[in-house]
C-alpha cells in the first residue's frame, strides 16, 4: 500500500487536480497527479518517477512563458478562494450580481456560476429599496 506524504489540490473552472506525493512499500518515493473533471464519473492518474520530475517542471515553466498571453486573460475568470468568499457573502448582505462585476471586476456570468457552485439560491429582479412615502397636503 502507499503512503500518502504530501498533497496539494489545485482547481479549476471545470476540473481539480490533486497532485500527491507518495511512498512505495519498497520506500521509493513519486508523484501522482490525479485530475477529476466535474460531470465525469473517473479519475485520470499520472504517476511521476521523482528522476525524470525537473526536466518536466522545466518543460512545462517554457511552455507556460509560451501561452502567458492566453494566461493573463484566462486567470482572470478563475476567482481566487478569498474572494469567493468576499463575492458570496457581499451578495448574501444584498448587493446584486451587476454590482458584484463591477466591485470584483469579474463577469456576472462567472459571479452566477460561483453562487450556483456554492450553493447560493439566485433571486433576481426584486426591489431592495424601501418604499417611498406619499404625503397628501391637507387643505
Amino acid at each position: 500500500m502507499d503512503k500518502l506524504i504530501k498533497s496539494k489540490r489545485i482547481e479549476g473552472e471545470k476540473s481539480s487536480h490533486f497532485v500527491k506525493l507518495l511512498r512505495y512499500s519498497s520506500g521509493e518515493l513519486y508523484v501522482q497527479l490525479e485530475q477529476t473533471i466535474f460531470g465525469q464519473p473517473d479519475k485520470h492518474t499520472v504517476k511521476i518517477n521523482p528522476a525524470q520530475l525537473i526536466d518536466i517542471s522545466e518543460t512545462l515553466s517554457i511552455y507556460a512563458e509560451e501561452l502567458s498571453f492566453l494566461m493573463d486573460n484566462f486567470n482572470r475568470d478563475i476567482i481566487k478562494k478569498e474572494e469567493q468568499q468576499k463575492i458570496i457573502s457581499t451578495f448574501l448582505k444584498g448587493i446584486s450580481i451587476k454590482d458584484l462585476s463591477l466591485q470584483f471586476r469579474y463577469k456576472e456570468d462567472a459571479i452566477r456560476d460561483l453562487l450556483i457552485k456554492n450553493n447560493v439560491e439566485i433571486i433576481e429582479g426584486i426591489n431592495m429599496s424601501a418604499p417611498k412615502w406619499k404625503f397628501r397636503k391637507k387643505r
